[in-house]
C-alpha cells in the first residue's frame, strides 16, 4: 500500500486503445495523473499533429502524453482538470475546471473545459470547444488576413479560437520576458499577460468523484 502513495511514474491500461501507458502520478497531493509538463525547456513543443496525438517526451520530465489517451481516459467517467502554474519568481496558481474531456480524432479532439475555479483565471474557458491545431493541421478561426494559423503565429500549438487565452503549448523563454512583442510563450493571460513566458506549467487529470 505504502507504494500508492509515493510520487512517480506507473503504467495504466487504458481500455478504449487496449494498452498500457506511462504516465506521472502526484500521489501526494490527491492522485493527480499528469497530461502536461513545461519545466525546463529541454523538449521542443513546436510539433505536428501527428506527434500530438502520439504524445512525446518522458513522464518523469517535460512531456505531452497525447490526445489520443487523454480522450479515450475522459470519456471513461468524469474527470477534473488541475492547471498549476508558475512565474519566475516562485509564486504559483492553479486553475481548476471540474468537467474535462477530449473527444476523438474524428472531431479533431475537440475539447470541453467547464466550471472553472481557482486563482490563476479562466485561462481556457475561452478554447472551450475547440478543436485541436497544430502547424500542419489548422483548426482554429483565424482569418486568412490575419495569417490563417494561430499554431504558426504563436509557434504552439492547442486548442486555439482566434488566437488564445493561453498558450500552454508555445515556446519556452528562460526568465519570463518574452522578445519584441512576440507574444508567443508559454503565456497565461488572465494572470501574467501574453507579454510573459511562464516557468513551469503542469496539467493534470484525476476521476471527479474524488473531489466528493
Amino acid at each position: 500500500q505504502q507504494g500508492h502513495k509515493l510520487n512517480g511514474v506507473s503504467r495504466i491500461f487504458v481500455s478504449g486503445m487496449n494498452m498500457y501507458v506511462s504516465v506521472y502520478c502526484d500521489m501526494t497531493n490527491g492522485g493527480w495523473t499528469q497530461l502536461l509538463k513545461r519545466e525546463d525547456g529541454i523538449v521542443d513543443f513546436y510539433r505536428d499533429y501527428k506527434q500530438y496525438k502520439e504524445g512525446f517526451g518522458v513522464p518523469r520530465g517535460e512531456h505531452y502524453i497525447g490526445n489520443e489517451v487523454i480522450h479515450h481516459i475522459t470519456n471513461q467517467e468524469r474527470y477534473t482538470l488541475k492547471t498549476e502554474l508558475s512565474d519566475w519568481d516562485g509564486t504559483t496558481k492553479h486553475a481548476y475546471y471540474d468537467h474535462f474531456w477530449v473527444e476523438g480524432e474524428d472531431d479533431g479532439f475537440l475539447v470541453h473545459f467547464l466550471g472553472y475555479s481557482g486563482d490563476a483565471g479562466d485561462g481556457l474557458g475561452k478554447h472551450n470547444g475547440m478543436k485541436f491545431s497544430t502547424f500542419d493541421v489548422d483548426h482554429d478561426l483565424l482569418k486568412a488576413e490575419m495569417g490563417g494559423s494561430c499554431a504558426k503565429r504563436f509557434h504552439g500549438a492547442g486548442w486555439y479560437y482566434k488566437c488564445y487565452s493561453s498558450n500552454i503549448f508555445g515556446r519556452y523563454y528562460t526568465g519570463g520576458e518574452i522578445p519584441d512583442k512576440r507574444f508567443d510563450g508559454v503565456a497565461w493571460k488572465p494572470w501574467t499577460g501574453p507579454g510573459y513566458s511562464l516557468k513551469t506549467v503542469v496539467l493534470s487529470i484525476r476521476p471527479f468523484d474524488a473531489d466528493i
